[in-house]
């Protein structure tokens, strides 16, 4: 066979060079991917009526419910809510099966272990942190919820800056008594 034949297509339509190296045309679809999705969330938000996904349980609905009606979402952003919304009734089952068979069960030895669902709900909870602060939906103030990076660049700042003086603290010292 000829070697142009035993080339296989990579995704986005582009064949590979020899040797696996991206050529020219890889890095024109390459440039086109990323304008898309550099430039999705300048789209305009859906409208119409927009369909409860299906799948979802009383929590995950209830949440759908009060996000689509209070804001207008993109495409991108109709996706995240989904995913939110599942992970919201993944919750509810963990808390669930927790309720109902406690927070300690037993291991392969007889021994008494942490329920192995406290630390799924855990590794659900902080997935539902960052696809929240993903979304970044504002408050009644219109603050959104903070991502990972800026909470620990604010509790940074405020431990290096804990022992300092301020303003009027200084004020105080220099006025005469």
């Amino acid at each position: 066979m000829h070697d142009a034949q035993n080339r296989r297509k990579a995704p986005g339509g582009y064949t590979p060079r020899r040797g696996g190296r991206p050529g020219p045309r890889a890095a024109l679809f390459l440039v086109r991917a990323m304008l898309n999705a550099e430039f999705a969330c300048f789209r305009p938000p859906v409208t119409g009526t927009l369909r409860l996904p299906s799948g979802l349980g009383t929590r995950g609905k209830r949440f759908w419910r009060e996000t689509v009606g209070q804001y207008e979402l993109t495409r991108a952003e109709l996706e995240l809510l989904k995913e939110i919304c599942r992970v919201l009734d993944r919750l509810e089952l963990l808390a669930t099966v927790i309720t109902q068979d406690g927070a300690t069960t037993v291991g392969s030895k007889g021994q008494v272990v942490v329920h192995p669902a406290l630390g799924e709900a855990r590794n659900h909870q902080l997935v539902l942190h960052r696809l929240v602060s993903a979304l970044a939906l504002p408050d009644d103030e219109g603050a959104t919820v903070p991502t990972p990076q800026r909470l620990r660049a604010q509790h940074a700042a405020a431990a290096r800056w804990r022992g300092h003086r301020t303003d009027e603290q200084r004020r105080a010292a220099l006025r005469p008594s």
